[in-house]
Formats: structure tokens, C-alpha cells, sequence
């Protein structure tokens, strides 16, 4: 098994065939090259290959390979070192139909045409074919991906919403904002402004001063704090490396005029910064801007660090982070007035988390979700570990207790009581991607009449493991049946809860896979805003005439050069034309895009014209695909005998440009 938690994470979904998990817990750096599974296989090879008899999940496992390719996956990494070799027969005769595979040496593509060569030869008789077809799917998304490839960034979803509604905002004059800071201007665009905030629109569109002059008097803040905000809200990243002083900045100025996807990303950033240095500033601005993921990850640091406990002690935190940490004012002026009496130490101890930590624990335990939600504080920080006699299962967090306890003895009505609760605390801030740092290895067995502790007890240790990491490890030692035992109840539960994660917990900051070329086109209209005209007249008018091209070529070609996507669904004609004019303006990151798109698009009736455009204008992986159609279909192999395909496309074909020539210079009778 790979190292770490996400490796588990992302092999118990790719067992499961579930491309939404893996979407939702592989982190965007996921490392693709590590082995994982029992047998050591690279990722790619387990989604393409491991249980690939099962024709049911062939459209889900094309899917996933599919996603993995585009995530980073290199299908030409060769397995090293490797003595793994995987058999597969027909139930109805094995002996016979017994095929072997060796998959040391090979890579993902190299070992896909062994299996095709292996099962091609049917012996014994057997009868490969849906596998075949499966396979040949593998191979071709293999090469549709690895000849279109363009690298993608992760961007905010907010940032690609902007991106969009300033598509939509082409009617009106781009006017420059100039943003006077307390030490410097910055300059954006007021389209791009209007469209995140809905702040800014109102001070942009009225009378007011800022209306008029287009210039934001925001003395209260540095210049480096209005750039990052601007970085961040045009791109979703920065070319600098700010300190935790000016993300506050471009945070208060985020929240002032409501961008919140910059609210999310800024206070996501910030979480990483917390440390003695900071943590005040950072707590009083989660506090006052009522950030609540901000708020846990500021109560969890201080309940660890001495310097914030000591300045707790000494009163030197301002009032809104004291109440933060459960310390309000009243309560701790009397509680320090009686430092030296006995009975102050019984208040504090009611004032400390372990009580609360008790309550969660006994209602966890009891299944019973409506005394948890009138129990539980609502600062309660659902990360800490619930110590103590009463929480016997060790120091767990609520969430990974909630899945693990006593999971082999529900019944049904138990277990879904129990997915109910675990339902709740995703909702209110349980994190199912947290590491336990807890030594704990409990045991589980069958014990029956027939069957003893010793011979089916199974165990897993927490330490380091995710509480989906860890239901996925349980589930995978519970399929080996040791001992004969039977725990198929326990498995439907465990992969009822990996599901119910895979659906409650979305990502704390849900990122698009953006073409890279996308988010270099805005970065340079970020950069614009700095040297366009401000004064440009109303009356110049710049027009681009393009007559031989349709508009819904044109919107096409703006569509994906804006946001990479669009929202209509173009037919091949219409992708054509925004190819050519992509390719004529020379929008390389768009021909791409486009060309890629186009290869899912080859029939028999788009076939001439998408290789006559692919010829024409070099694209070399849509002409592999053409000639890969092109060898196959009986219609292109016809017309081919026949030569009534363009020069370009027979050249294309494999015709020698001298017989082409000949073909289309040679007379022809007319007879009548």
C-alpha cells in the first residue's frame, strides 16, 4: 500500500469505481507515481486494468482513467521491480482459457496491448470480445489524451464564474479603475470590478465621486494587500509570496466588498499561516468577519501553543479572540479574581472542552443525533480528540468514533442512525481528510461456533490514517475473509460511509482544471489594466470583420478563449470555424482545445471535412486521429479505392502526393 492516507483514499475509490470521490479527495499535487495496492501497481494500471473482466463498470473505469490522464498520470511509466502476474479465465473451463500476464517492465499503454495480444488469441475458445472492446477504449483515451496535452491549473470556481460574466460583458467600453491605496495606485478593469462585487458595482454605476472619476480612495490599505486581492480575483493566483500581514489586507478588502470567492481562497491561504507571530491578528479578523473555518483552525492552534495560552493568562488578546476560545470576559475576570481558591478549579474544569468532549462522545455512542445537536457548543472543535475514560476507544476525533465504533455490531436501523450523525458533523466541520496522530489499533473478529478469535481477528492502526483512508482500509481487510469470516453487513456499511463522504464533504475551496492557456490570457489582461488608455474616446470604434466565419464559430472562439468551456454544444461545422480562426490569430492554447474536442467528433459524415482542416493547418494529433478513423471506417476506405478525397486528405491517408496529383489532374470522359 502507498505511503500516507491519500494514497488509501484514492485506491479504495478506484476499487470502488467512483470518479466523484476521487475527484473530491485527490489533492491537485497527488503524486501518480507511487505504487499502491497489495501488488505495488502504479494507479493507472490499477483504474485500467484491475478488475476488468467486470464489463459492468467498463463506462465508469473509461471515465476515471480519463480524469487520471488529465490529472497528471503518466501512462508511459514502467512498473520496476515488480513480480506481479495477473491470470484470467472463463469460469465455464479454466484450464483451458487460462491467460497469464506479466506486468514487470511495462507501462499502463505497453501493458494494454499485451492484454489485447493475449486475449486476441481466444484460447481455449474463449470469447474476449466486451474486454477487447473495453481495452482498445483504454488505449485510445491513452492517445486522445497524451496528443492533446496542455497543462491545466487548478482555479477557484469563483474565478472562472467571473470569467464568464465578463464574457457576457463585451457590450460595454472597457474603462480602467485606479485604485488609490495608502502608498501607492493599482489599476483594474471596471467590468472585470463590477462583476465580483456587487459593492463595487453599486459605488462603479452612481453619481457618487467613484462613479465619475472611476477612482477608489481605500487609504486604510497598502498597495501590496490591493494587488494580491487583484491577483487573486483575476486568477486565483499571485506571482508573489505575501506574508500573513497583507493576505489581512486583501481579506478585509475581499469581505468589505463581498468577493467571496476571494474570501474563501485568502482565509483557505491563511489557515497555513497561523503561528505565535500571527495568531492574534489572523483569529480577530476570523472572528469580526465570522469566518468559521478560519475560527476552528485558530481555536486548534491555541489549545497547543504556551505563547497564546500565556498571553490568555495575562489578558494581552484583544476581546473578540478571548470569546473565540471560550473566554468571555465576565467568566474570566472572576474566574482570575479566585485564582488561588479550590472552587475556581472546579469552574474552570467546566469551562475546559473535556466536558463537552464527554457529552459528543455519549451521544456518538448512543446514536442519538437530536441530543448531539442540542449538547454540542457551537464553537466545538470537531478536530481534537476526544480523550478520557469516557471516550474508551482512545483519543479519536468525533467523526473517525462516529464511523468506527462498534461498526461491526449495528444493526440496520443503528447504521443508518449512525450515517445520519456522521452526516451532521461533515456539515459542521469535521474533517475527514485529518491525520490522526493517535498509536491505536483495535481489533475486530468473527467469533462463532465455528469459527474462533484468533483465527479471524483483523486489525488496522490509526496512526496517520484519514477517516476515509480508514474505512477503506477496514473494508479492504474485511474482503480477504480470514478465517472464513463473513462481514459483508460491516462492508455495506463502511462503503455506505465512504459514499456519504464522497457526497457531504465537498472541497474546502472546489478548484477547475483550467486549460493553462486560459489563465495566461488573464494574467496578461491583468497586466493590461495597467498601461490601457483610461481617456479612450467613445466614438473609436475597432471592428474585425470576418464574413467567411458564422457567429456561432465567432462566440465559440470567444467562449473558449475566455473561459475555456462554453455552455452551448457546437456541432463539428461550428468548432471548424472557431478552429480557423484560432489557428488564423494564431490562439494556440484555443487550437488545442479545439483540435481535442474535435477528435470525439469524427464520423463518417464530419470525417473529410475535420482531416481536410487538420492537414491543412498541421495539427498532427488530429490527423493521427483521422487516419485511425480513416483505416477502420468502410465508407473512407471506399471513397479512398475511388480517390474523391481532397489532395490533403488522401496525402493524409497514405497516398503518394505524385498519385494524388495524377488523380486529380487525369481527364475524365464524360459519357451521356
Amino acid at each position: 500500500m502507498a505511503a500516507g492516507s491519500d494514497g488509501e483514499v484514492v485506491y479504495g475509490f478506484i476499487q470502488l469505481a467512483d470518479l466523484e470521490g476521487l475527484r473530491k479527495f485527490t489533492p491537485c499535487n497527488f503524486n501518480w507515481t507511487q505504487p499502491m495496492g497489495d501488488d505495488n501497481l502504479l494507479p493507472l494500471m490499477i483504474a485500467s486494468f484491475e478488475q476488468f473482466e467486470d464489463t459492468s463498470v467498463h463506462a465508469k473505469r473509461l471515465q476515471i482513467v480519463e480524469w487520471m490522464l488529465q490529472s497528471g498520470a503518466d501512462p508511459r511509466q514502467k512498473l520496476t521491480n515488480s513480480v506481479y502476474t495477473r491470470n484470467l479465465w472463463k469460469c465455464a473451463n479454466k484450464e483451458a482459457t487460462l491467460v497469464k500476464v506479466d506486468y514487470n517492465g511495462h507501462s499502463t499503454i505497453s501493458l494494454a496491448f499485451a492484454w489485447l495480444r493475449a486475449l486476441r488469441e481466444q484460447k481455449g475458445g474463449a470469447n474476449w470480445s466486451h474486454n477487447i472492446k473495453y481495452l482498445e477504449g483504454v488505449v485510445a483515451l491513452i492517445s486522445r489524451t497524451a496528443s492533446s496535452k496542455d497543462e491545466k491549473v487548478p482555479v477557484h470556481h469563483s474565478v472562472v464564474s467571473l470569467w464568464e460574466s465578463v464574457r457576457e460583458m463585451t457590450s460595454t467600453p472597457t474603462v480602467i479603475v485606479i485604485v488609490e491605496a495608502a502608498d501607492g495606485e493599482v489599476s483594474a478593469h471596471d467590468h472585470v470590478l463590477k462583476a465580483a462585487s456587487p459593492v463595487l458595482k453599486a459605488m462603479l454605476e452612481s453619481s457618487m465621486q467613484e462613479g465619475s472619476s472611476k477612482r477608489l480612495q481605500i487609504r486604510d490599505a497598502s498597495s501590496s494587500g490591493v494587488t494580491l486581492l487583484m491577483d487573486m480575483l483575476y486568477t486565483g493566483n499571485t506571482y508573489t509570496d505575501p506574508d500573513f500581514s497583507t493576505m489581512l489586507v486583501a481579506l478585509d478588502l475581499a469581505h468589505r466588498w463581498q468577493v467571496n470567492g476571494v474570501v474563501d481562497m485568502l482565509s483557505g491561504a491563511l489557515l497555513d499561516m497561523i503561528n505565535d507571530k500571527s495568531f492574534v491578528a489572523i483569529a480577530e479578523a476570523a472572528v469580526l468577519k465570522g469566518l468559521e473555518p478560519l475560527q476552528r483552525a485558530c481555536v486548534a492552534f491555541a489549545s497547543t501553543s504556551a505563547t497564546v495560552q500565556a498571553m490568555l493568562r495575562t489578558q494581552a488578546v484583544p476581546a473578540a479572540v478571548r470569546k473565540l476560545l471560550g473566554k468571555p470576559e465576565a467568566v474570566q475576570e472572576a474566574a482570575l479574581w479566585i485564582a488561588a481558591s479550590f472552587c475556581c478549579k472546579l469552574v474552570v474544569g467546566l469551562m475546559e472542552e473535556g466536558c463537552d468532549a464527554a457529552v459528543v462522545a455519549g451521544y456518538i455512542k448512543l446514536h442519538n443525533l437530536e441530543g448531539l445537536q442540542a449538547f454540542t457548543s457551537t464553537d466545538f472543535d470537531w478536530n481534537q480528540t476526544l480523550e478520557g475514560e469516557s471516550c474508551s476507544y482512545g483519543g479519536l476525533p468525533p467523526l473517525t468514533l462516529a464511523v468506527v465504533y462498534d461498526c461491526v455490531a449495528l444493526s440496520d436501523e443503528e447504521a443508518s442512525a449512525r450515517l445520519e450523525i456522521i452526516k451532521w458533523l461533515l456539515q459542521s466541520g469535521a474533517d475527514p481528510k485529518r491525520q490522526m496522530p493517535t498509536d491505536f489499533e483495535p481489533e475486530l473478529w468473527a467469533e462463532s461456533d465455528h469459527m474462533s478469535k484468533e483465527s479471524t481477528n483483523i486489525s488496522v492502526n490509526f496512526k496517520g490514517h484519514s477517516v476515509i483512508s480508514l474505512a477503506f482500509a477496514w473494508i479492504e481487510q474485511m474482503r480477504v475473509g480470514k478465517g472464513g469470516a463473513d462481514w459483508t453487513a460491516a462492508i455495506k456499511y463502511l462503503e455506505r460511509v465512504v459514499a456519504l463522504i464522497a457526497t457531504e464533504a465537498s472541497a474546502k475551496h472546489p478548484k477547475v482544471a483550467v486549460q493553462k492557456s486560459v489563465v495566461d490570457l488573464w494574467d496578461s489582461v491583468r497586466e493590461m489594466s495597467a498601461t490601457c488608455n483610461a481617456t479612450r474616446r467613445e466614438g473609436s470604434s475597432k471592428r474585425i470583420q470576418v464574413p467567411d466565419s458564422s457567429q456561432a464559430g465567432v462566440s465559440l472562439f470567444l467562449d473558449m478563449l475566455y473561459t475555456g468551456s462554453t455552455w452551448t454544444d457546437p456541432d463539428y461545422k461550428t468548432m471548424l470555424v472557431a478552429l480557423d480562426l484560432a489557428h488564423r490569430w494564431q490562439v494556440n492554447g484555443v487550437v488545442d482545445m479545439l483540435s481535442s474536442a474535435l477528435q470525439e467528433t469524427i464520423s463518417a459524415d464530419s470525417f473529410v471535412a475535420i482531416a481536410e482542416a487538420a492537414a491543412l493547418k498541421g495539427i498532427q494529433p488530429l490527423q493521427r486521429a483521422c487516419r485511425q478513423f480513416g483505416s477502420s471506417n468502410a465508407k473512407i476506405q471506399a471513397s479512398l479505392k475511388k480517390r474523391t478525397l481532397p489532395r490533403s486528405v488522401l496525402k493524409l491517408l497514405g497516398v503518394p502526393e505524385t498519385a494524388a496529383a495524377e488523380e486529380g489532374n487525369k481527364k475524365r470522359r464524360r459519357t451521356f
